[in-house]
């Protein structure tokens, strides 16, 4: 079958048709001109019926996912490590790039910030984009954070490099991928991201259907809608007047709940149904639960704790730091050694990791019982310990021996005990 177009206006409108439905899918535009490259698919801003990322924000169960998972995933430290001549994993704070991931990401924005908004980015449209700024001596010395819109990503057929065209106050940059730090969210053609909100997109505009049909109830006050009836006949005049009189007295949210006062001979019969009645509540939870479902985020993180209760709670927070948070840091790490670090730095042992023990700060007990246990079976020294609480080491460096349960006795000791025997 050939499909054959001979109208320019309609081959235009059908090519805008198809860039469109690209755009939606969390694509981006069909190449404009002839040749061997062609724009790979990028994430659009809107989700159809005029709903925009910013408007899918305003939904509640939206900004609460979102809200979660970037703060949880900026609250994790990260830092550039190295492997020294003896295999021991110490803190490279000699390299620019570890101030970048652990401190200040580029002037004016810490690091916390730009992990934040770099995962907002990611939650909304699928991808993340930054400038990678590099020093005299080819080392990371800054991320500029790029709006996503203003990036879009190029593959050449022939050789498979990809390259990024960002749009820098309408001027067109074409950029090697070794200056761009993308990291993509779930995606099926190896490059980009799709668009969580995108994917989501019935459930957004079912919630926020059902938010302003609330909106529009509740301004109408509790008496929404009804029938005034009359004992005797009334002409246009008396008509209009009853009504602006009735709705002045007892509509909007502020009449809401008073005494009716009704002249004589008239009679209100009410006709509207109840929000609950009508499963309004029941309605909105159900589509919080399925934009939660979308994030893989449990229902207690967005304050809904109907059928929470202290045990599953404590499941389901296990359940989001393993599922959920785990799969991200994982992503970043290895999108960060990928592009941040070169060939020759990962092989001299340089690589870049999350302080996941750090994101258990919040929950001094378990924290506590964890570093205990590592305390216990010699996984860890008190110097060690201490370090990951902000504490000075021990003087005299008695805090640098690693001790094993039993009597508390060091390693070298419970060794040399063994072979005497």
């Amino acid at each position: 079958m050939k499909l054959s177009i001979r109208s320019p206006a309609l081959l235009k409108n059908f090519a805008r048709a198809l860039e469109n439905v690209l755009v939606g899918m969390g694509g981006g535009a069909v190449a404009k001109s002839a040749g061997e490259t062609t724009a790979v698919l990028t994430p659009g801003m809107r989700l159809g019926s005029n709903v925009t990322n910013i408007r899918a924000m305003q939904l509640s169960a939206v900004w609460a996912c979102i809200h979660v998972l970037a703060e949880t995933f900026a609250s994790c430290r990260c830092s550039l490590y190295r492997k020294d001549a003896n295999g021991h994993r110490v803190k490279a704070v000699e390299n620019p790039l570890h101030d970048v991931v652990h401190s200040v990401a580029a002037p004016g924005m810490p690091a916390y910030y730009f992990k934040e908004t770099a995962m907002t980015h990611i939650l909304t449209g699928g991808n993340t984009y930054s400038e990678i700024v590099y020093d005299s001596r080819g080392n990371v010395e800054r991320l500029n954070l790029l709006m996503p819109e203003n990036v879009r990503p190029y593959q050449d057929w022939t050789t498979g490099e990809v390259f990024y065209d960002v749009n820098d106050r309408g001027k067109l940059y074409r950029l090697p991928a070794d200056k761009i730090f993308h990291v993509p969210g779930l995606g099926y053609n190896g490059i980009l991201g799709y668009s969580p909100l995108y994917m989501a997109r019935q459930a957004v505009s079912l919630g926020l259907s059902a938010e302003d049909f609330g909106n529009r109830f509740f301004s109408n006050g509790a008496l929404a809608s009804g029938v005034l009836e009359t004992e005797k006949a009334i002409n246009d005049a008396g008509f209009k007047k009853l009504k602006d009189d009735f709705n002045n007295a007892y509509t909007g949210v502020q009449n809401s709940g008073g005494t009716m006062v009704l002249p004589r001979g008239v009679k209100f019969s009410k006709i509207s149904i109840d929000p609950e009645e009508a499963q309004f509540l029941e309605s909105r939870k159900y589509q919080a639960e399925e934009i939660a479902r979308f994030y893989r985020v449990p229902l207690h993180l967005i304050q809904m704790l109907d059928k929470a209760t202290y045990s599953n709670i404590e499941q389901q927070s296990l359940d989001f730091y393993q599922n959920t948070m785990l799969p991200w840091f994982s992503r970043w790490e290895q999108f960060a050694n990928m592009k941040l670090l070169t060939p020759q730095q990962r092989a001299q042992g340089y690589y870049v990791e999350f302080d996941l023990l750090s994101m258990l700060r919040g929950d001094s007990k378990s924290r506590a019982e964890m570093l205990h246990i590592m305390r216990q079976d010699g996984v860890i020294t008190a110097d060690e310990w201490r370090a990951k609480e902000n504490m000075n080491p021990l003087p005299g460096g008695t805090g640098d021996i690693a001790f094993i349960n039993g009597n508390m006795i060091p390693v070298t000791v419970a060794a040399s005990k063994k072979a005497g025997e």
